[in-house]
């Protein structure tokens, strides 16, 4: 309803200023905002990734430690030569691309670049490390699966599907993050 001199205070409308704006308009405004926040992040995120290569080193000697506890709670022998790992026969070097850092830095470019509570921040982050960390260990638990049993997949499971799925993963745990939020806002 609107009244001489006033401002439109319909569900659809939001005064700023002087004036009033249509809620698509403040959507695609704060959708822009974190698509800007979130390329920032992950530019950032990236640089680090590259000028600090002790980070991709560790990641790696973490992945492997990661997988040779993994495989010995299931009882299973595994060998460690600098960057490769072995079991039963099969064989993979794991690099940089082999460890979760990359989709880490995805989902923490994410959570960084939504608004929100710095604590909230913070389980998002610890939480969503820890769940890419252990989704990443399954990933390379089961290309060498697909090693041992269907050498010839290996690259395409490698390549293309598992970067798919573990992308799909990263988009899972942000929704999954920001759900409490979303249904807050749908309760105002």
């Amino acid at each position: 309803m609107k009244l001489l001199g006033t401002l439109d205070v319909s569900p659809r409308h939001k005064s700023i200023g002087h004036r009033s704006v249509s809620a698509p308009l403040l959507a695609s405004t704060a959708a822009r905002r974190f698509a800007l926040r979130f390329l920032a992040a992950w530019v950032v995120l990236l640089a680090l990734l590259e000028f600090l290569p002790i980070v991709q080193v560790w990641s790696i000697r973490a992945t492997l430690r990661s997988m040779a506890m993994f495989y010995s709670i299931l009882g299973l022998d595994t060998g460690i030569h600098g960057a490769v790992l072995s079991i039963k026969g099969a064989s993979v070097r794991i690099v940089s691309d082999c460890t979760p850092i990359k989709p880490i830095a995805v989902l923490f470019s994410a959570i960084l670049a939504f608004p929100s509570g710095w604590l909230w921040k913070a389980v998002g982050l610890g939480f969503g490390g820890i769940a890419l960390w252990i989704f990443n260990v399954l990933r390379v638990a089961a290309g060498l699966l697909v090693l041992k049993l269907r050498p010839s997949l290996f690259d395409l499971a490698d390549a293309y599907l598992w970067q798919a799925i573990a992308l799909v993963a990263v988009l899972a745990l942000f929704l999954a993050w920001t759900s409490p939020m979303r249904s807050r806002r749908a309760d105002l």
